[in-house]
């Protein structure tokens, strides 16, 4: 069994270097046989001799000790240590690098506000004296956007003799929620291809940000493959170092322009108007009415109103907008002479006759009141008689009107509404406290008239009467 056993092993051997390559470092030049080949062979023939000519029978074969066997074996493993072949040279000129990664995550919530005027009205007519009421809306609309990301830098170290070569630097976000790996977040990558290689020794650190949207719950770190295509043993292929570092999200939401001021060129200040104010349309309406002041002269007028607001963070973040109300203001001919001035120029004087009174008739009936124009001009209003307060102010300006003075919309309703009431009423009629408080308001607007506030203007006596 001995004999079989070292059979077996001496010819495994050498089958082991019939086929073995030569390696790269073994010197060929030497191919005649040594004293130690004559040996193997003379050992290989005798061992084959032994198997020929003495068979064993199993039973008479003393087992070898374990011992032995193991002295053999390890005889024989010089010769197989020997025959191995040698590595290959993998050395190849380039350079190589390190890199190093810092990064931050950050987390806005930003507003964006708009601003809306409008007003009831965009065209006026007035006369002079007249004013109007305009009313006016203003509203603000707020949007929002929300981001996160991480951002930091990236510096890259040449630790060579020669110059890098395509250089890039590849930053990507990862995440994992709960135990396990890191995954790539997809989307949150970008690239930086510098401008320039590092030289020998030299440094570069470059800035990076990629936004992303957030993923509940999760744990985040960036990694950044940096390669460079002339690194030490990998010429021509890109490689090099993978930095990372981890970063959080958590608590770090920063709300901007979350408020404005606003103010109104008309109202003045509307206040600060913040996103907790506004309604579910993320809106917030202001309403106020502005009287439109009198113009003295005939014309064409623009008056402009502009809302306008100020982020409270941001004071570069503004917006406006306008509203223009063109008012016109006719220009009509004559002027307007007040009761006084009618009652001394008819033709029982004294003054001079103004011609104007032939168009009316002194003594023509003054409605139901049963007496006569000029009678009821001259009739005291004793007591507040609200009839005769009236008539004194209809009379005069419809005087005017027949003498040529212009008049507005304002004073044409007065007139009218006058007139109804002197046909319902006579000076002796009782008016209640309603009928009493319109009569006295419709002889303010006609006094207002006849004393040149609103209308054509006041004309004295001389430029009132023709010229002859």
């Amino acid at each position: 069994m001995f004999k079989l056993f070292r059979t077996m092993l001496v010819l495994l051997l050498v089958t082991a270097f019939a086929v073995a390559p030569l390696g790269t470092g073994q010197v060929l030049a030497n191919l005649e046989e040594t004293p130690e080949d004559i040996a193997s062979d003379e050992l290989v023939e005798e061992l084959v001799e032994d198997l020929v000519e003495e068979p064993v029978e199993e039973e008479l074969v003393e087992e070898p000790l374990e011992e032995e066997v193991a002295e053999e074996v390890m005889e024989e493993e010089p010769v197989l240590l020997m025959l191995a072949p040698e590595p290959q040279n993998q050395g190849q000129a380039g350079t190589t690098l390190s890199a190093r990664i810092t990064a931050k995550g950050f987390w806005y919530r930003d507003y964006d506000w708009t601003i809306e005027k409008t007003g009831s009205v965009d065209e006026l007519t007035l006369y002079v004296g007249e004013t109007a009421t305009v009313d006016y809306s203003v509203v603000v609309t707020a949007s929002m956007e929300e981001f996160a990301g991480v951002k930091g830098q990236i510096c890259v170290l040449n630790g060579g003799d020669r110059p890098t070569e395509g250089l890039e630097l590849n930053p990507r976000v990862l995440f994992k929620n709960g135990p396990g790996p890191f995954e790539p977040l997809p989307g949150a990558t970008t690239k930086i291809t510098p401008a320039e290689q590092l030289g020998p020794g030299a440094e570069g650190c470059y800035d990076f940000e990629i936004e992303f949207e957030p993923v509940p719950g999760a744990n985040y770190k960036v990694d950044a493959r940096v390669t460079i295509t002339n690194h030490s043993g990998w010429l021509g292929v890109p490689f090099g170092p993978s930095p990372d570092a981890d970063f959080s999200l958590s608590n770090q939401m920063v709300v901007t322009n979350e408020c404005i001021d606003l103010t109104d060129s008309l109202y003045g200040d509307l206040g600060t108007v913040c996103v907790g104010d506004l309604d579910e349309n993320m809106q917030k309406t202001f309403e106020y009415s502005y009287e439109v002041s009198p113009f003295g002269v005939c014309g064409t007028y623009g008056v402009d109103n502009t809302a306008s607001f100020v982020a409270s963070d941001d004071p570069t973040q503004t917006g406006s907008d306008s509203w223009t109300v063109t008012v016109t203001v006719p220009c009509v001919d004559g002027c307007s002479l007040t009761p006084g001035y009618w009652k001394t120029h008819s033709m029982y004087g004294p003054a001079r006759y103004d011609p104007a009174w032939a168009l009316l008739g002194e003594d023509e009936l003054f409605f139901h009141s049963g007496l006569s124009n000029y009678q009821v001009l001259w009739t005291s209003p004793s007591g507040g008689n609200a009839y005769f307060i009236l008539a004194h102010a209809y009379l005069a300006a419809t005087l005017n009107v027949l003498n040529g003075a212009g008049t507005t919309p304002e004073v044409d309703a007065a007139l009218t509404a006058a007139e109804t009431f002197f046909d319902d009423y006579n000076p002796t009629s009782k008016l209640s406290r309603t009928v009493r408080s319109h009569a006295i308001s419709l002889a303010g607007l006609l006094d207002s008239y006849n004393n040149g506030l609103i209308g054509p203007g006041h004309c004295d006596a001389f430029t009132a009467l023709p010229q002859n």
